[in-house]
């Protein structure tokens, strides 16, 4: 009974194997030896296994009649059935023809996007598109500034002379009329003015107003700068625009066209130079009066020295010095004090006499200010240099300063009125009062030696190596002393 039921059994559990054919294979747990009730053997698990799992153990399967179930000394066949033990395994049987393809999958998702491949290299260019529309015009642009002018054009060629018209036929000639009677003779006229040129003979105006000494010539309208070039004077002519050159016996040897409102004059020892300022620039001339050049410089020039090598230019309007080479280039601009007038060279350095901050500037060649020194006058203007020290002329103080070379006061010492010009011919110190309507003669001392009356309105001075030349603004003329 107990054999027919085991046989029952096993072929439960073969069917059961066969519908469970995801069983759980266990492996074999050798640890455990004790007897298994109505089996080969005692194993004990706590695993829980579900219906048809199989376990083997000692050779022999066993598989799960009822799920959920352990392995214990008590487990009998109501749980569990044995299965045989596995043969040995069978020839492999031929390779039967593949099956037809099963139907395809469905589309799995979309991979992530792999990294960005290298550029490739630029396609061919596409043709040219259509040009687009012309844009609204812009607002129009400030006006950029004037232009300096350009010089004249050539003259154009003459145009052709004309076809001569035909002669008209000659007149009758009238007849001849009767001789008048001699008119009477008329007054004799007044005596012309006196030519140019200093006359050997005093004059009796000048011996009356004990100008003996003085030879007195016109020269162009309101002159005002002077200057000595070794053998001539050369005047600038404020209202004229032009300069004029006479010889130390006053004659005039030519007047020559230069720019707007001429003032300083200065000589290089080859050509004389022209500030001009409303036109805010130079003008270089030879000897013979031809313009060489015109050169721009700062605003409002002045007066004009040379120092052996470059000329300085003092700018009243914009506070400061330009120097230029002979050849009319700007070497370098310089600030100085406020309103520069006189500018003087001391063999080393220049010294310019700053009207508007009653101070005289030091600069050295290279422009660098070597000092600043007050302790003038009130508006200084003019300046010169006696070998050893320098004098400055203060206009509204009526009186003129002696600096040392070091910028130290020496002493101040009384002239005229309104003193403007200054000039040192190798003994004494000349200053022109440009109110006063004289000329104040000083040793180097500062004691006055003399004081002589000139023209209205006396303005510059200059040396020739004998005589003082001055220029009276108001009269137009120039006056020797």
């Amino acid at each position: 009974m107990k054999a027919r039921r085991l046989a029952s059994a096993r072929l439960g559990a073969i069917l059961l194997a066969a519908l469970f054919s995801a069983a759980i294979s266990v492996p074999a747990n050798a640890a455990v030896n004790v007897e298994f009730t109505d089996f080969r053997g005692a194993w004990a698990s706590a695993t829980s296994y579900g219906a048809g799992a199989v376990v083997t153990f000692n050779g022999a399967s066993y598989i799960c009649l009822v799920g959920n179930k352990g392995i214990t000394p008590n487990s009998n066949v109501t749980d569990w059935a044995i299965l045989d033990a596995p043969g040995l395994p069978g020839a492999t049987g031929a390779t039967g023809p593949q099956g037809p393809a099963g139907p395809a999958g469905a589309k799995g998702a979309t991979g992530a996007t792999g990294a960005t491949g290298p550029q490739g290299p630029a396609g061919p260019a596409g043709a040219k598109g259509a040009t687009g529309a012309a844009g609204p015009a812009g607002p129009q642009g400030p006006a950029g500034p004037v232009g300096p002018s350009g010089s004249a054009g050539p003259i154009g060629p003459a145009g052709a002379t004309g076809a001569t018209g035909a002669t008209g036929p000659a007149g009758p000639q009238g007849a001849t009329g009767a001789t008048g009677a001699t008119g009477a003779t008329g007054p004799a006229g007044a005596q012309g003015p006196a030519g140019t040129g200093c006359a050997a003979t005093p004059q009796p105006s000048q011996v009356a107003l004990l100008q003996w000494w003085n030879c007195i010539v016109p020269v162009g309208r309101q002159p005002v700068g002077i200057a000595f070039d070794g053998a001539h004077i050369w005047v600038a002519n404020t209202n004229g625009a032009t300069v004029t050159e006479l010889d130390t016996a006053g004659n005039v040897l030519g007047t020559f066209g230069v720019g707007p409102s001429p003032l300083g004059v200065t000589f290089d020892g080859a050509h004389l130079w022209v500030t001009h300022q409303p036109s805010n620039n130079v003008t270089e001339l030879d000897t013979a009066g031809n313009v060489l050049g015109t050169f721009g410089v700062g605003t409002t020039p002045d007066f004009i020295a040379f120092d052996g090598t470059h000329l300085w230019v003092t700018n009243q309007g914009s506070n400061n010095v330009t120097e230029l080479d002979t050849a009319g280039n700007v070497v370098g601009t310089f600030p100085v004090g406020t309103t520069p007038v006189g500018i003087a060279f001391d063999g080393a350095h220049l010294w310019v006499v700053n009207l508007g901050s009653n101070n005289v500037t030091e600069l050295d060649t290279a422009g660098n200010v070597v000092g600043t020194f007050g302790g003038v006058g009130s508006s200084p203007w003019g300046i010169a240099f006696d070998g050893a020290h320098m004098w400055v002329t203060n206009s509204q103080s009526n009186n003129v300063t002696e600096l040392d070379t070091a910028g130290n006061v020496l002493g101040t010492f009384g002239v005229g009125t309104n003193p403007f010009a200054i000039a040192f011919d190798g003994t004494h110190i000349w200053v022109v009062n440009g109110t006063s309507n004289n000329v104040t003669k000083l040793d180097t001392a500062g004691n006055v030696v003399g004081t002589f009356a000139v023209g209205n309105g006396p303005y510059q001075i200059a040396f020739d190596g004998t005589h003082m030349w001055v220029t009276n603004e108001a009269d137009s003329t120039v006056e020797r002393l």
